[in-house]
């Protein structure tokens, strides 16, 4: 994710989470505190999908029942330690990240500490079993400023032995650099 600008922040949340550069990564734990309904769409239904389950399994979610998120959806796959493949973008999605990285390997998103920082997110979302909000400034393709609202939810891909997560991201706001 590349995101506008840098705040000082300690090098790990109290989660442990690594933060993502200019963004506010909050665990969720129960109640969801969002502005994009697209967020708490799938949160929700996350929550009762991993109801008594440490993680839902990917073969659970239908995209044919969430046709209110579609367009913001993104699904990365782990294929090994610290590897994680951008899949899937819905075109809201791709309308906040660059065009030209749809999919592919995140560690070839952007420059390498950005992606080194959002693999090791990934890794951190799977492995607490739990899902990420993010809140944060993308700079887009037009170079315009994003305020976005994203959460992460990890899955278990049983049928390939692997981990997956599914998120949402929404446009909050946009509005040109101060620059122009």
């Amino acid at each position: 994710m590349y995101l506008s600008h840098d705040r000082s922040r300690p090098a790990t949340d109290s989660d442990g989470l690594p933060p993502l550069r200019g963004a506010d990564v909050m665990r969720v734990d129960g109640a969801l505190d969002c502005v994009s309904r697209k967020v708490r769409h799938l949160y929700d239904w996350w929550s009762r999908a991993a109801e008594g389950l440490q993680l839902p399994d990917w073969s659970q979610f239908d995209v044919t029942e969430h046709k209110p998120v579609v367009a913001n959806l993104y699904l990365v796959k782990r294929r090994g330690p610290c590897d994680w493949f951008f899949a899937v973008r819905g075109e809201s999605a791709r309308e906040v990240f660059p065009r030209s990285k749809a999919k592919g390997p995140v560690a070839e998103m952007g420059d390498p500490d950005r992606a080194l920082a959002l693999n090791s997110h990934y890794e951190a979302v799977a492995a607490s079993g739990r899902c990420y909000m993010v809140r944060g400034t993308i700079l887009n393709d037009r170079q315009d400023l994003v305020d976005i609202e994203s959460i992460d939810c990890p899955f278990i891909d049983s049928k390939h032995d692997r981990l997956v997560i599914l998120g949402v991201i929404e446009r909050i706001a946009i509005r040109p650099p101060a620059h122009r």
